[in-house]
């Protein structure tokens, strides 16, 4: 299974912003990430007090950041002093000494060339650089300024407000994730990175990988979403920012495949050791692939089984094929959001075969990774940022790092739990309190699962047990018609989970399930059991559309309701059949009802299917072509892949395909994607003319009797409409006749050298071109030379 996660890439940009000293006063500050330019520095002035300068090269110019005028008040190292001496002065060691001695300062290093550190009275650091810059030997002196970003946070930790719990929660201090362990599975951590070290485990490195460097850079981004620490003058910051990483490198970069990936015998080894010897308490995977593994899911499941919260990223394909791990039953997998104008949306990448929640997932904030080269990382359209990624990779580790914080706050009743107990209260807390993303459908929604969670959210019903927390559990969002396209009916097993705000199960509630038009919940009607579940099936409903299960039951007096939507596959979403005979297909496909349209060709040995997408809108749609065959394995069985992918012989486009069967077979060709499209189709048949020939050949039309016309003659292996050209050596065609439809057996054509208006031809060498079409989209040409 490779990983296909994190996939957007591309240049930087950044900018800096010109802070202030605790007085006011600016520090020199330079714009070093504007790609492609030299710094840009502006020199710090004396220190006397005076109000921020604001220059060109500076964001806070031209208006672009807001939040730099918060942060005009720029915190210092305690005790520290940069000072730089005078040219002349800085060459005699006297000059420093005595300097220093003046103030009672001591050097502790030289960090920069030039720059001297001063050790100094804690809280005089303002005073004791104003009197160095007084004495005429010092060209300047300041408090060694902690340098903070725009902001110590991505937009993606504050939009799950995990901020707002660092301080304060309620009934406890604030929790940063503190003595949580999340494994995060991935391309490996580089365990040097200043904001994770030195909580980084050594790790472990599973399958063929040698060493444990981060060479993808996946691994470390993904970490530092969960865990970087904050405030440490770069300007991102982790969800849970004390939280222990565990790492262990199940990815790699080979060479043997595109992207960054890993097999499911790593990755499921990866699995049960995090689970296991390293006493993981949250497993982190920002990876997946389509095709159901049991090694897999069985390692999902021991890790359920051992009370781990696995974590797992939907995918990046924007389309309703379940992923996995994320669609193994015990993961909680995660969609991606992006922001908008009018908030935040589900992001148009994100996969949705099973979601159970979303987080934010474009444009995120991350750290780098040493070996890796910055062109992988994106421009980040926030000021400050130097580097961000794109993917449902960067949606799991923000709802990691939320468990990790509930952790924290729980840490002795979760430990003390069961371990399916632990698992439904992190659960429940994470999905019972998410708030629904604007532009989805009421209740648990196909893209983006009971919604976005929130740290104060989770963090106030974890305490509150007059609280009801309702959520739904299924291992698939997407079911078929039919199991075979014939006759034999699919369902969707479904639980309703209710609990107390501590996650305790509410035992012997009556739930009641409304059933679809055109389908049915059976049973219509259940009570919660002691893990606080009501079981039910939605049973096979019209294709191609979505529909709700909505679970009813009371809190406190009231009904409450909350739907879950599914997604039914119609016909046309698997074998549309024969394909008709226009050599032109027009349709639309959308990643909701009908995310692809499936065609079926019968090829004899040799032919060569030939397919071009056109009259798609290179801005707002994307439509693919792919090949399969010859099996038909039940396509609608959402455990296989759909339908089994080929392995072609002609180079891969998107929107253009070739193949040629190596023996008579069914093929299939998928057009796959988003958007209205034309498709033009044939099936080159090289068979079907033969014996194509002209005599005499060259020919002299002068009307002397002898060889005045020449006879061009051929043989066909098939019935089909035939239509002779005859073109000038230059291409240009002189002489045209369409047959109709023509018998299998030998037919010829007695050319006179005229063209089509009775004109005589000049003499010259010319080519006899036979197109030949039958109905079912096969075509055949021969060329013979005049």
């Amino acid at each position: 299974m490779i990983v296909g996660f994190g996939r957007r890439f591309g240049g930087l940009l950044a900018g800096a912003v010109i802070l202030a000293t605790a007085a006011g006063a600016p520090a020199a500050t330079a714009s070093p990430f504007v790609t492609g330019a030299a710094p840009v520095v502006t020199p710090a002035p004396p220190v006397t007090g005076a109000a921020p300068v604001v220059t060109p090269a500076s964001p806070v110019a031209s208006g672009a950041s807001a939040v730099a005028a918060r942060r005009f008040r720029a915190a210092v190292i305690p005790g520290e002093v940069l000072v730089r001496f005078d040219e002349a002065a800085s060459r005699e060691p006297p000059v420093l000494s005595r300097v220093s001695a003046t103030v009672g300062a001591t050097v502790i290093g030289r960090p920069l060339r030039g720059v001297t550190r001063l050790a100094v009275p804690r809280g005089q650091e303002l005073s004791v650089a104003r009197r160095l810059q007084a004495a005429p030997a010092v060209a300047y002196a300041e408090p060694n300024y902690r340098r903070e970003a725009f902001a110590e946070e991505g937009w993606g930790v504050r939009a799950v407000k995990a901020d707002q719990v660092w301080d304060s929660t309620p009934a406890r201090q604030g929790v940063t994730g503190a003595g949580v362990r999340v494994a995060v599975l991935d391309s490996g951590v580089q365990r040097d990175q200043g904001q994770l070290a030195p909580r980084v485990t050594p790790g472990k490195v599973f399958g063929r990988y040698g060493d444990d460097t981060d060479n993808c850079g996946h691994g470390t981004a993904v970490a530092g979403v969960v865990a970087a620490a904050r405030n440490d003058g770069v300007p991102v910051a982790g969800v849970a920012p004390q939280a222990t990483i565990v790492r262990g490198k199940v990815l790699e970069s080979d060479p043997r495949f595109e992207g960054c990936g890993g097999s499911d015998t790593t990755i499921a080894a990866g699995i049960r050791w995090a689970a296991g010897r390293a006493e993981a308490d949250i497993i982190n995977m920002s990876l997946g692939g389509p095709g159901y593994s049991a090694t897999l899911c069985d390692a999902v499941a021991a890790a359920a089984r051992s009370g781990v919260l696995v974590v797992v990223a939907s995918g990046n394909a924007g389309d309703r094929a379940p992923n996995y791990p994320a669609a193994c039953p015990g993961a909680v997998s995660v969609g991606a959001l992006r922001r908008s104008s009018s908030g935040l949306r589900p992001a148009e990448f994100s996969s949705f075969g099973k979601v159970d929640i979303a987080a934010p997932g474009k444009a995120i904030p991350v750290l780098g990774a040493r070996s890796v080269s910055p062109a992988i990382y994106s421009d980040c359209p926030d000021p400050g940022f130097r580097r961000c990624l794109t993917g449902t990779s960067f949606s799991a580790p923000h709802v990691a790092g939320l468990a990790a914080l509930l952790f924290e706050q729980h840490a002795g009743q979760l430990r003390a739990a069961t371990p399916a107990g632990r698992l439904r209260m992190l659960r429940q807390w994470l999905l019972g309190t998410a708030h629904e993303v604007g532009g989805t459908g009421a209740g648990v929604d196909l893209r983006t699962g009971h919604g976005l969670p929130t740290a104060p959210a989770a963090a106030a019903a974890s305490v509150d047990p007059d609280r009801l927390l309702a959520t739904w559990r299924t291992s698939t969002r997407v079911i078929a018609p039919t199991r075979d396209l014939l006759s034999e009916r699919t369902s969707a097993p479904l639980a309703a989970v209710l609990t107390d705000g501590t996650g305790r199960p509410v035992e012997g509630a009556r739930v009641v399930f409304e059933s679809p038009a055109r389908g049915s919940a059976t049973p219509s009607a259940a009570d919660t059991g002691g893990r606080g579940e009501a079981r039910t099936a939605l049973r096979s409903t019209r294709g191609g559309s979505i529909v709700a299960v909505t679970m009813g039951y009371l809190d406190d007096g009231t009904t409450r309701r909350l739907p879950l939507h599914l997604y039914v596959l119609a016909r046309d979403d698997n074998v549309r059949g024969v394909a008709g005979r226009p050599s032109q297909y027009a349709d639309e496909v959308d990643p909701v009802l009908d995310v692809d349209d499936v065609l079926r060709f019968r090829l004899r040995d040799g032919e060569t299917l030939r397919a071009r997408v056109r009259g798609v809108s290179a801005v707002s749609e994307y439509v693919e072509l792919f090949g399969f065959g010859p099996s038909t394995t039940d396509v609608t069985d959402f455990s296989q892949p759909i339908l089994r992918e080929d392995t072609l012989e002609a180079d891969y486009n998107p929107r253009s395909f070739v193949f040629t069967a190596r023996s008579t077979a069914v093929r299939y060709l998928d057009i796959f994607g988003d958007g209205s499209y034309r498709l033009t189709r044939s099936i080159e048949s090289p068979g079907a003319i033969g014996a194509f020939s002209a005599n005499p050949s060259p020919f002299t039309p002068n009307g002397d009797g002898r060889a005045d016309t020449t006879r061009i003659a051929w043989r066909l292996a098939a019935r089909g409409r035939v239509r002779l050209v005859i073109r000038e050596y230059g291409g240009n065609a002189v002489r045209s006749v369409d047959f109709g439809g023509e018998p299998v057996g030998a037919e010829s054509f007695r050319w006179n050298g005229r063209g089509d208006g009775g004109r005589a031809r000049p003499a010259g060498r010319y080519t006899a071109v036979l197109s030949w079409a039958d109905g079912e989209g096969r075509v055949a040409s021969g060329r013979t030379e005049i």
